[in-house]
């Protein structure tokens, strides 16, 4: 009898062995918990002492710089370790670091400004406009791509210039396009002389300047004055795609009035500092 005991408890052995044994993960059970977990246990279970944890690498986006210089950044880090236990703290270090000068120049419009887009038909408020999107010029008489958008806070009062039942608002180094004698700057080439346009930034505008609007003429200024900072106020401005830096290929119509884009307004900033 004693020794037939003996082969039960031998063959209850084997079977555990191959229920725990080589087929299955090396998790080993803890007889001590109140409830110890099957051997064998899934290894994705949190709550297994030994479950390996993934560590992944990540990016980190954004945006830094004071006064007239604004970058957009990316930072990537890739984990020390691909793998740790579950009680241990994934450890991670910088493997890239990407910034962009986008330069701001304090130059740029109301978020709500609309915008007309390249078929000469729709609008669409700044904040809406994409880059890839086309916007109507109207001193190269085509449409152009946007290659650049940047957005930023301003805490300086925004300039609000107004003729008949037109408004626009702008930072006031914003480059706005009036009437007159073009400035001997790069900026404005021989083609801009011949037309008979110049351009002045918006804090410069007073009502003795006619504005070009969409319809090709020249409209007395009525109104000028600075708004109040609102909290949290930004603004957008956009740089269309192209291979000259004249401001006929840089121009957009912005709430039916002709204003120039990012470029223009760093290119007229740039000049006016000399």
């Amino acid at each position: 009898m004693k020794s037939l005991r003996n082969i039960i408890v031998s063959l209850a052995g084997l079977a555990v062995l191959s229920y725990c044994g080589l087929g299955q993960p090396a998790y080993a059970c803890d007889d001590e918990e109140p409830n110890p977990p099957p051997c064998g246990e899934d290894p994705d279970n949190p709550e297994h002492p030994n479950t390996p944890v993934t560590c992944e690498a990540y990016t980190v986006t954004y945006q830094h710089g004071t006064g007239n210089t604004l970058y957009n950044c990316v930072d990537t880090y890739e984990p020390t370790q691909t793998t740790i236990n579950w009680d241990e703290e994934c450890g991670f270090h910088l493997t890239t670091h990407d910034c962009e000068c986008i330069g701001r120049w304090w130059g740029c419009f109301d978020p709500n400004t609309e915008i007309l887009m390249g078929d000469q038909v729709t609008t669409k408020k700044l904040f809406e406009v994409k880059n890839g999107d086309y916007l109507w010029n109207p001193l190269s008489g085509a449409p152009a791509r946007v290659a650049k958008r940047v957005a930023g806070g301003e805490d300086i009062p925004l300039v609000e210039i107004r003729y008949n039942d037109k408004a626009i608002r702008v930072t006031q180094d914003h480059p706005m396009v009036v009437l007159g004698e073009a400035p001997n700057i790069s900026l404005l080439d021989t083609l801009a002389r011949e037309t008979g346009y110049a351009v002045k930034q918006a804090k410069d505008i007073s009502e003795n300047d006619s504005l070009l609007g969409n319809d090709g003429v020249y409209h007395k200024v009525t109104s000028v004055k600075l708004l109040p900072v609102k909290t949290g106020q930004t603004v957008i401005n956009v740089e269309l795609e192209s291979l000259s830096g004249s401001i006929q290929e840089h121009a957009v119509v912005a709430n039916g009035i002709v204003t120039g884009d990012l470029l223009s307004q760093n290119a007229l900033k740039q000049a006016k500092s000399f």
